[in-house]
């Protein structure tokens, strides 16, 4: 460093000697790392430095690098104290690399545990959502430009924070059942469970049971899980649907077992009542079958009583467009039905089989005794007539001939058919169709052709 000094009117111009040397060092830096709550319908910060929090509640992670006093480089009122540390800082978990699982709902490009320091020296994370336990994070701090060692050519040292343990407790769960209000007896019905969360985190696991009072409902439920997205407001959510049916009425209630981020739940009673509204439902026996071409099938179609249904029942079946070479017969177009007894009708599937033949040509069945009765003639005048009229029998005869040849020839069809190719293998849908004034009601029947 030197002093240089411009004079005046007065003294004259001078410059300090020899230059001063000033050596800088780099800095030691610090570290620190914390969870910050706030409330969601505020933005409010509830605490700077929370120990504990409720899985997939909302709060974020707070990350500073400071000088070796540990002040901020900045403040809202002051500005910049000093030059703020740059660079970047890596997050552990557990003494483990940050998995995606805890960044639920942070952008694509945000790798987990890795953050760029702002002009502040700081670094948020709004998207973490740490797993249900006792979880220890630890930020280390690394300068740019990276240099050679921890603080040559740099500004900062590196430094690593003191240990931060959070104790993050199981989210609460809400459990509903909806379904019909009434159903015919013995109908398929759907019952839907929706757990519901206020959690920003994963979608709740485990499973939903529904049971009928005290017995458990059988079948396995359709699982649709959600998981939460604080960009947009969308909380964890998992839906269960079964479907069954009922013969009396019910008392549905829906049971989530919990999982690790999410406690156990029971819905409230939902009655479902038996309408008495007359109906049929159809079936059929066997409900599949498998034919090779030119085979035929059989299957029995039948339909019971729904809510006292008492009367005729109209049915047709339909073979699907693809399916040529096909017949579908019905042993009877309508059957009775009442409240103690079910009708039913015996439905037979023919297909043909693939055939290379080709059809024989017509011929005139009139050609042989034609031909006979020329030959006749001919003798008979060969008997009676003279050299003359025999001349004139064969010539009679040759003309017939050639005639009748002819005939034979160009009287049958000439176009010839293409060979049969049968029944194309597929598998294929029979629609029944059963009426009954208003009542319709359809029933698929899968056949196989192989």
């Amino acid at each position: 460093m030197t002093a240089s000094y411009a004079g005046d009117g007065i003294h004259a111009a001078s410059e300090s000697s020899p230059a001063k040397q000033v050596t800088v060092t780099p800095e030691n830096s610090e570290t620190f790392v914390s969870l910050a709550t706030y409330d969601p319908s505020t933005g409010q910060i509830t605490s700077t430095n929370a120990t504990s929090a409720v899985y997939g509640s909302t709060y974020l992670m707070h990350i500073d690098v400071t000088n070796s006093t540990g002040n901020l480089c900045y403040s809202v009122s002051g500005g910049n104290a000093y030059e703020c540390p740059t660079g970047y800082v890596v997050v552990t978990l557990n003494g483990n690399k940050m998995p995606t699982s805890a960044d639920v709902g942070a952008p694509s490009d945000n790798a987990p545990g890795t953050y760029n320091l702002n002009s502040q020296g700081h670094a948020e994370d709004q998207f973490i959502q740490l797993p249900v336990g006792t979880n220890t994070l630890v930020a280390s701090y690394v300068p740019y430009p990276i240099g050679p060692g921890p603080c040559l050519g740099q500004s900062y040292c590196t430094s690593t924070s003191t240990a931060d343990s959070i104790t993050i407790s199981q989210a609460t769960s809400t459990t509903t059942v909806t379904g019909p209000g009434s159903t015919p007896p013995n109908t398929p019905v759907t019952l839907t469970a929706t757990v519901s969360t206020g959690s920003f985190g994963l979608a709740p696991t485990g499973t939903v049971t529904f049971s009928n009072g005290t017995n458990l409902i059988s079948g396995t439920p359709t699982y649709t899980p959600v998981n939460g997205n604080i960009l947009v407001g969308t909380l964890a959510s998992l839906t269960a649907t079964v479907s069954t049916s009922f013969s009396a009425a019910a008392s549905i209630t829906a049971k989530y077992s919990g999982d690790v981020n999410y406690g156990n739940s029971t819905s409230a009673a939902l009655s479902i009542g038996i309408s008495s509204t007359p109906d049929f439902q159809l079936t059929a026996s066997p409900t599949t079958f498998s034919l090779t071409p030119g085979q035929s099938g059989l299957t029995v179609i039948s339909a019971s009583s729904l809510g006292g249904f008492s009367g005729t029942v109209n049915v047709t079946c339909a073979i699907p467009s693809g399916m040529t070479e096909a017949t579908c017969t019905l042993s009877s177009s309508s059957f009775s039905v009442s409240s103690t007894s079910s009708g039913s009708v015996n439905m037979v599937v023919a297909t043909t089989a693939p055939s290379t033949a080709w059809r024989v040509f017509n011929r005139p069945v009139w050609f042989m005794p034609s031909a006979g009765a020329l030959l006749a003639c001919t003798l008979l005048l060969l008997t009676w007539g003279k050299k003359r009229r025999v001349k004139l029998a064969f010539g009679l005869l040759a003309f017939a001939l050639l005639a009748a040849s002819f005939v034979a020839c160009g009287g049958g069809s000439s176009t010839t058919p293409p060979p049969n190719l049968g029944t194309p293998a597929g598998n294929w849908t029979i629609t029944v169709t059963g009426t009954n004034g208003n009542l319709s009601h359809t029933l698929n029947v899968p056949v196989t052709v192989d």
